[in-house]
C-alpha cells in the first residue's frame, strides 16, 4: 500500500501535479540548473538513474520525454524502504522501472544517458565507480558530488563526520580535474559545469582541506561521449574489474 506524503522520508524536492513540493532536501524542482538537466537531451533517450532514492530524477527524465527510465538503488540505508519511489510512481502514473543494485554492479546494458547524482562522494573507490558510469553511457553522463574546481586530478578523503558532523557517509571530495581525467580515459569530454567551490591555486592539500567553502557546496558536471575507449588499467589494479560492456 502506498503511504501518504507526510509518512515518507523524502530526499528529493519534487513538484507534484497540484504544484506542491515534497519535503526533501535536494532541490531538483526549484534549482534544476544545479543538476544541469536543461543541458541534457532526454527526449527519446534511455536513462539509467544510479542512486535514484525516491526517484526524483527518474521521473524528471520521464517527464522530459525519455523513452525508458531505469532507477537503481540499494535501500539498506533506508531500512529497505522505497516508499518515496512507490508514491511518485503511483502519483505520476509512471512507466519508469526500478531495480536494486549499486554503481559497482550495474546492469549489463548501455543507456543513452546515465545519471549519477549524489553518489561518488559516499564511496571509497570513486575511480572504479566513475569508470563504470562512463562505460554504461552511450552519449551523456551527469554527476553531482562534493566537487571543487581544480585542474589537478585530486581526491580529498575525509574522516568519518569530518565533512559534516551529522553525516558519517561523506568519504571524499573530488576535483574537476580528477573527473575530467577519468572521463577522458573513457572517451568523454566535459560539456557542462555547475561548481561554486574553487581550488586554491598552488597551495597544498592541507590548506585546501581547511578551506571552509569546500565543506559547503556540491557541484554538477556533465560529460558527452566523443570516442569509444576504455581505461587501460589491468583488472588486478582494482578491487573489482572495471565494467566493460561490449562495444556498439
Amino acid at each position: 500500500m502506498v503511504k501518504r506524503i507526510d509518512e515518507i522520508k523524502w530526499f528529493h524536492r519534487v513538484r507534484l501535479k497540484d504544484g506542491t513540493l515534497t519535503p526533501g532536501d535536494a532541490p531538483i524542482a526549484d534549482k534544476p540548473w544545479h543538476y544541469l538537466v536543461d543541458e541534457i537531451p532526454f527526449k527519446g533517450k534511455t536513462v539509467l538513474d544510479i542512486g535514484c532514492y525516491d526517484g526524483g530524477m527518474s521521473f524528471l527524465a520521464e517527464h522530459r520525454g525519455a523513452s525508458r527510465v531505469l532507477g537503481l538503488d540499494n535501500f539498506e540505508a533506508q531500512e529497505g524502504k522505497h516508499e518515496g519511489w512507490d508514491f511518485l510512481h503511483d502519483h505520476f502514473q509512471s512507466k519508469a522501472e526500478f531495480t536494486w543494485g549499486n554503481v559497482y554492479d550495474l546492469p549489463a546494458e548501455r543507456f543513452d544517458i546515465v545519471l549519477c547524482y549524489g553518489v561518488l562522494y559516499h564511496l571509497s573507490d570513486p575511480l572504479l565507480a566513475a569508470s563504470n558510469v562512463f562505460q554504461a553511457a552511450n552519449e551523456y553522463a551527469a554527476f553531482t558530488a562534493n566537487f571543487f574546481t581544480d585542474s589537478r586530478p585530486m581526491l580529498l578523503f575525509w574522516k568519518s563526520r569530518e565533512y559534516r558532523k551529522e553525516d558519517p557517509s561523506n568519504v571524499c571530495s573530488l576535483s574537476s580535474g580528477f573527473m575530467d581525467l577519468v572521463a577522458a580515459q573513457n572517451g568523454f569530454e566535459r560539456v557542462g559545469t555547475c561548481i561554486r567551490t574553487r581550488g586554491i591555486g598552488k597551495l597544498g592539500l592541507h590548506a585546501l582541506r581547511s578551506t571552509a567553502s569546500i565543506k559547503k557546496d556540491q557541484g554538477g558536471l556533465l560529460y558527452k561521449r566523443v570516442s569509444r575507449t576504455f581505461p587501460e588499467y589491468p583488472d588486478c589494479c582494482l578491487p573489482r574489474p572495471i565494467l566493460k560492456l561490449e562495444r556498439l
